[in-house]
């Protein structure tokens, strides 16, 4: 090597190719720690999404036991309410007899 900070076969010169090598390497880290968040970013919208499809199967769970819940109850009351008019004509029937 001639002259100190050149590379005679190729006319680069020291300086520069740590410039170009240093750059690169900034360049291929960036796309790098790039896709990495990408990936960190997509679990977690994956992870919520995996969430909200629980919590909509529960509250369907919930809905649904609910319904039978009411259904059942009405069944319930309505039971002795379909007695009660019978019991009454039963009653005008022995007053008028």
């Amino acid at each position: 090597m001639n002259g100190g900070d050149h590379i005679e076969e190729r006319g680069i010169d020291i300086p520069t190719l740590v410039t170009i090598v240093s750059a690169g390497l900034a360049i291929r880290t960036f796309f790098i720690s790039r896709m990495s968040a990408s990936r960190g970013e997509g679990r977690e919208v994956g992870s919520v999404a995996t969430d909200i499809k629980y919590i909509n199967t529960s509250t369907d769970r919930t809905e649904h036991q609910l319904r039978d819940d009411i259904l059942r109850l009405a069944g319930r009351v309505d039971g002795p309410s379909n007695h009660i008019p019978m019991r009454l004509h039963q009653q005008r029937v022995r007053i008028n007899a």
